[in-house]
């Protein structure tokens, strides 16, 4: 039997099409055993691997589009320009996460941190999911429009930074085949980051 892993990379709200084609994996009963997310990318897959298709249709549609999600509102209530907790709170409260199906699903699904202090990616798969989610909000800790969060004793950030697909760690699962849910156009190539957005955020950090 060939071992196969599904890939989804971030992309903020371009995750709502990678949630319409995961969505499209659960009408059809496609419950793949292995997967790995960066970004939204892991939020995305937190419904698949629970198998809760509502629940997606809130993580990758209704949830970015609520009114101040992006902004003044969150800086003040807590301090990021991108608002990782209201939008958890707003998710939770349309459709909470089925911990008890996470954990006993057929699906072992693994989510992508940036280590602020190694500058590496770590990986860490559903059991480490509790309640608060930090592991999830971790995980898409923008730079620059968010804070880190603690985990474990380590700030941790999106993993974007380095890693936006993360192949290298399906293969060594042993997976021999590779489903990939990418949010970037065709062709599309990743250029440096500009200097002002280097000096902002060793400035930030």
């Amino acid at each position: 039997m060939i071992q196969a892993g599904l890939i989804c990379e971030g992309g903020g709200t371009k995750a709502a099409y990678s949630a319409g084609a995961l969505k499209c994996f659960l009408e059809h009963k496609i419950y793949v055993p292995y997967c790995v997310g960066i970004s939204a990318g892991s939020e995305i897959l937190l419904s698949y691997t629970s198998r809760q298709m509502y629940r997606m249709e809130v993580t990758g549609i209704e949830a970015p589009c609520q009114k101040g999600v992006v902004g003044l509102r969150p800086f003040l209530k807590e301090r990021n320009i991108f608002g990782i907790e209201a939008t958890n709170d707003f998710i939770e409260s349309k459709a909470p996460l089925d911990f008890k199906a996470l954990k006993e699903s057929t699906t072992t699904m693994e989510i992508g941190l940036y280590n602020m202090e190694t500058h590496q990616v770590e990986y860490y798969d559903q059991s480490y999911v509790d309640q608060s989610q930090t592991l999830i909000k971790a995980s898409c800790a923008l730079l620059i429009l968010c804070r880190p969060y603690m985990f474990r004793g380590i700030q941790y950030m999106d993993a974007g930074l380095i890693d936006m697909i993360s192949i290298h760690q399906s293969i060594r699962h042993g997976n021999q085949k590779h489903i990939i849910v990418s949010t970037k156009e065709e062709g599309y190539v990743r250029k440096p980051a500009p200097s002002y957005q280097l000096k902002l955020a060793k400035w930030l950090y």
